[in-house]
Parts: structure tokens; sequence; C-alpha cells
């Protein structure tokens, strides 16, 4: 398994090379094709499909990738929109760490068993469990590029910070994955076991051989995984996935084990055979006298029939087969790059063109006149006013609002706070550090169109910066947001003001947050300047 091991390693370094060189758009398709490819490798391999490799590994992939189409179609619509994620921490936390883990699992699931579950041929738990483990791989890779589309289009290095990002990548490349193949394959090897395998064999594992228990603890571990994304720092997170997936690896191995000795004890020892581990001749059984290695997780077709297989004889010899992984793995990758680089938005437009000539104000879009609504905090006494045909109420209480704007993607969260002793500055930082938990790798914005020159609340002076980072659920990275967050206090009363928009062309981006001058400036305290 020498190609499996060395396109494991070449593709997680290219994966973390492109993260530490700020790509993360293509960073993120690297790592959700790395795994599907490396098991295609690794089915070369070991050719767990008998005699028909080919026509089972692409109904087994294809079935993993078209369920991951659809279901990274339907995590976008029923996941909250991009720029609300910063608001709203827990609102969907049902949905995102266990109702799509486990819709994940089952249609993970029902492909092979519907499928080759029928055929009689595929009667070991070796396939059910290869099949299983197949079909979520295909499907993780093809949800998460699926998934973050949107990243797509915010240019080749979108901003963020690096080791945050390279983490999640890293998660997103081996961990994750790992996790999800290793308890969709033990599922769907109780499946095979407990219906294939003779009465006898059926209680090898235990409880863990029913399938509702199976199903229900491979169920178990995606939420656990999805959970510790959702709640953990993102370090955190990884050791977590960590040893989750040991614990997934070990039930898989008690699996296959099971199936491996169900298969010896119905199978008498035959005439010699090429090993094609190792290469040495050894008896037909269960495992080879030599390396030890399990005859029957080794090419099935020639090697039962007596003949064997030449070590490095294949369909494709080693060394043109890992090439031809390399070449796909990069040829997709350069796609990936140059659609990036043309969806990528164009640079800032300077608001005066270049010559002897000066020109007036830069245009912005136009604001109502004589539909302004106010809104007051009956418990801390500040308020602020709103155009009502530009702004839509998404959430008010005693101490804040939430507006979301009808001209493009852009909310304003205006909440205040009794703020004795403290400053501005802590204020924001206490903002950033909430939203943080939400935004992979959230950084002070790089563009220098979006800094903050002089921020002011209700015209008073405070602190506050623009920033940029990324949307992160269970389900992947989905977009890039940016974040101005401003503060000030008066009177002991602290205001936080979030500017949130996930539009990244930095002209449309300049014209929405014109939008939000108004709101911020009408911030008056305690019913007066």
């Amino acid at each position: 398994m020498f190609d499996y091991r060395v396109a494991l390693l070449a593709g997680l370094a290219i994966v973390v090379a492109l993260g530490i060189a700020g790509l993360f758009p293509v960073a993120v398709v690297a790592a959700a094709l790395m795994i599907p490819l490396v098991t295609v490798v690794y089915f070369y391999d070991v050719d767990v499909y008998e005699r028909e490799p080919a026509l089972v590994t692409a109904f087994t992939l294809i079935w993993g990738a078209a369920a991951g189409i659809g279901f990274g179609l339907l995590a976008n619509a029923a996941t909250p929109s991009e720029i609300g994620v910063a608001q709203t921490h827990e609102a969907n936390a049902l949905l995102t760490v266990v109702g799509l883990p486990l819709l994940a699992l089952a249609l993970a699931i029902l492909g092979p068993v519907l499928v080759l579950f029928p055929y009689r041929r595929f009667n070991d738990v070796l396939d059910g469990a290869a099949f299983g483990a197949a079909s979520a791989a295909a499907l993780a890779g093809a949800a998460a590029c699926v998934y973050g589309i949107h990243l797509l289009g915010d240019g080749m290095s979108p901003g963020g910070e690096v080791l945050p990002w390279v983490i999640r990548l890293t998660s997103s490349a081996i961990a994750l994955p790992v996790v999800s193949l290793a308890a969709t394959g033990a599922a769907t090897g109780a499946i095979w076991l407990r219906f294939r395998a003779s009465a006898a064999e059926r209680g090898a594992l235990g409880p863990l051989g029913s399938p509702p228990v199976a199903i229900g603890l491979a169920g178990l571990l995606l939420v656990a995984a999805a959970a510790g994304q959702h709640w953990l720092p993102v370090g955190v997170w990884l050791a977590t996935l960590v040893v989750i997936g040991v614990a997934a690896l070990v039930w898989l191995r008690l699996v296959l084990r099971a199936g491996l000795l169900g298969e010896a004890s119905e199978r008498e020892i035959g005439p010699a055979i090429r090993c094609t581990n190792c290469g040495e001749q050894t008896r037909q059984h269960t495992f080879c006298a030599v390396c030890g290695v399990a005859l029957k997780a080794l090419p099935k077709g020639p090697s039962e029939e007596g003949g064997g297989r030449v070590p490095g004889e294949s369909r494709l010899s080693r060394r043109w087969r890992l090439l031809g992984l390399m070449v796909a793995f990069g040829s997709l990758l350069a796609a990936t790059a140059v659609i990036v680089d043309a969806a990528a938005p164009p640079g800032l437009t300077p608001a005066c063109p270049t010559g002897p000539l000066q020109c007036g104000n830069p245009p912005s879009l136009p604001l109502p006149v004589g539909s302004e609504v106010s809104w007051r905090s009956p418990e801390l006494g500040f308020g602020l006013g709103y155009a009502v045909n530009q702004w839509t109420v998404e959430q008010q209480d005693s101490t804040g609002i939430q507006l979301s704007s009808s001209a493009g993607p852009l909310q304003i969260v205006v909440r205040g706070s009794s703020a004795p002793g403290e400053t501005a500055e802590q204020l924001v930082a206490d903002r950033v550090s909430s939203i943080g938990t939400r935004l992979l790798g959230l950084t002070l914005d790089p563009d220098p169109a979006d800094a903050i020159d002089n921020p002011l609340v209700g015209h008073r002076p405070g602190a506050g910066d623009a920033y940029v980072g990324a949307v992160d659920t269970p389900q992947g990275v989905q977009d890039q947001l940016f974040v101005v967050v401003l503060a000030a206090i008066h009177r002991g009363v602290g205001v936080v003001v979030t500017i949130v928009t996930d539009e990244s062309d930095p002209n449309a981006r300049a014209r929405l947050y014109s939008l939000a001058d108004p709101v911020i400036n009408s911030v008056d305290w305690d019913g007066g300047p």
C-alpha cells in the first residue's frame, strides 16, 4: 500500500502549503478532494471489489459524490445566511450539529445498501465496510466543495489569520473524513455481518454487530465531531477529532477482524499462492504466513484462483498510477485557481479620475427623506433612527436592535450595556472575541479602503476597526465575511455597533457601508447629545 501512503502524505503537504500561502479557496477544494482521490488509489492497491473493480468503484464513488452535491445544496439552503452567522451562534445548533450529520450518514449508507447489498457475490463484511467507507469519503468531499462555493468568488487570498486556517484545513483533509468513512464503513460492515454472515458468525461483535446499534453509534460519532467544531476552538477541535477518529478506526478494525475470522472458519488450507503484499509464496488461506497480512484484504480474483498477481503488476503500474493521481489532482487545483481568479472581485475604483481636474464627492446610495423611525432602549436610555424603507428589524429587545438592509447583504447590530469603568477599546475587544468564536481566522481587514480612521458612535469618539474572517460550520467553510465593530461610552452606558456583510466587491461594499453611517450617527445618548 505504498501508493496510498505516498498519495496521502503528498496531498496533505499540498493542502498545508496552500493554506500557509494564504490561497484559502484553492486549499479548501484540495482538502475536500484529497481523501476521495486517495481512496481510489487505495482501491487499486487492495482491489476489494473482486473482478469488477471499475464498475463497482465507479458506482460507489459516483453515488457518494452525487449525494454529496445534493447534501451541500440542501445544507446551504437550510443553514442561516452567511451574514447572520456572526450574530446568532446557537440559533441553528440542532440543525448543523445533529440534523445534517445524521442526514449525511443516511445518504452514505443508502446507496450501497439499496444497490450493492442485493448482489450475492458481494457477500463479505469487507465488501460492506469498503462500500460504506468509499461512499462516505466521496460524499464528504463533494459536499465540502458545494458548501464552500461562495468562497471561490472572494479571490485567491481573501484574508484571514493563517494558523487557524491551516488547522481547519488539516481537519477537513484528514481528521474529519477519517471519522466519517471509518464510522460509516463500520456501520455498513455490521449490516453485511448481520444479513450475509452465517448465524454462528453474527454474534462475533456482540451488540456492535447489530445494525441499529452500529448505525446509532456511527451517528453519535459524527454528531460528536460536529459538536466539537461548533463549540470548541479550532485547535482543540482538531485534537478532539483525532481521538474520535482513532475510536472509529478501532471499531472499523473490529468489524473487519470479525469478517476475516468468519472467512477463516469457512475456508480450508489451499495450494500455494503468491501474496500480493510481500510477493512470497504462502498457502491459500486467510493470512499470509510470511508477512501476516490478511489475504482477504488483498486482490481477490487472481489470488483466489491460485495464480496470484506479481507485486507491482496491475492495470496500471504503481508509478504510473500514482503519477496519474497527481496529474488529476493538480489539474483540478489548477482549474480551481483559474475559476477563483476569474471570479475575483475587481479592485477599488478611485473616487476621482486621475488628472488635473478636481472632482466632487464620491457617489453614494440615495438616502430616503421623511421615512425615518426611532427606536430607544427602555433599559439604558440611548436611542437611534433608521429609514424604514431601507432597513428591516430582525430582532430587538430592551438593550439593542438588529437591522437588515433591503439594499444589499448588510446587517447592523446595535447593543448597549452598563459599562462603568470600562473603555471603548475593551468593548470592541469583547465583541471581536465573541464573533471570533464563529468566524475562522478572524483578523484585521488588510484592505486600506475599509480602515476606520476616526471611529465615532452618535458623534461620540470611541474605538473600532474592520475585520475579515470566514463562516465556519460543521459542514465546511462557507464564505468570507467583512465585519466592522465600533464602540463608544457616555455617562456609564456603552454602545457597540457591529456591521456585517459578505460583499466581496470593495466598491459595492463601500456603498453598503455608506448606508450604515446615518444609523450610526443617529445614536443619541440619554435622550440627547
